[in-house]
């Protein structure tokens, strides 16, 4: 991944958005496997007013090279001019025809959003887009839905988001500390980052995200955050 010099209001920003972002919808329909995914329209309509919330917003950037690939880059810019930038998604288009080349542009914009965003689109995927209408990237078997009992499948709705482990809280400061940053600079830290007094006050998705953004950022810009 590529960033900008400085990432310590980007890295801030993100925290922010992933606190709100919830489970994108899925609006799609694959006709072969008779299953739902969420478009790359739906994403981008349910993510970019809290992206704009936090100062953030995203472009996509396709390429071709000579070989018929297909490579996609998604780059996040934040207000304050900082920026991080995703590892190239290549894609090869079994068809090289206006149908085949923009199914497979459609699903690179779709998966590299997701995966760099770390969205949450549920466990289906419309990757046979890509596998049969666009690129070649493999598409990994269905996961079983677990049964219930007379053989129905389980209802069971997901559970809502609870507090961070004690786990994710003692690696949140071992992250912290490894870094250089004492107990009253960390407690700083998660209350400039998150908004909250203590790591106990946070669920596991703030937990997670705070996590990954310690790991993202070096040790002098953790630093000036706390100052």
């Amino acid at each position: 991944m590529k960033t900008s010099e400085n990432i310590v209001e980007i890295c801030k920003a993100l925290v922010g958005f992933h606190s709100e972002v919830g489970r994108i919808t899925k609006d799609g329909t694959n006709p072969h496997l008779k299953n739902r995914y969420a478009t790359i329209d739906q994403i981008i309509e349910e993510i970019r007013p809290i992206l704009a919330t936090h100062g953030l917003f995203i472009l996509q950037l396709p390429t071709n090279t000579e070989a018929g690939e297909i490579q996609m880059t998604t780059r996040i810019y934040h207000t304050s001019g900082q920026w991080m930038e995703s590892p190239v998604l290549t894609l090869k288009p079994q068809k090289q025809d206006a149908q085949g080349i923009g199914s497979a542009v459609t699903y690179a914009r779709r998966y590299s959003l997701t995966s760099f965003l770390s969205l949450n689109t549920g466990d289906d995927d419309d990757g046979e887009a890509a596998s049969n209408g666009g690129g070649n990237r493999k598409q990994s078997p269905a996961r079983k839905k677990p049964q219930g009992q007379g053989g129905q499948q389980s209802t069971q709705q997901k559970k809502p988001t609870g507090l961070a482990s004690e786990k994710q809280r003692r690696f949140i400061f071992a992250i912290a500390e490894d870094k250089g940053l004492d107990q009253d600079e960390i407690k700083a830290l998660v209350k400039r980052l998150t908004g909250k007094e203590s790591t106990k006050e946070l669920t596991t998705k703030e937990a997670r995200h705070l996590i990954e953004t310690l790991q993202a950022t070096e040790a002098s810009e953790l630093k000036e955050v706390v100052k």
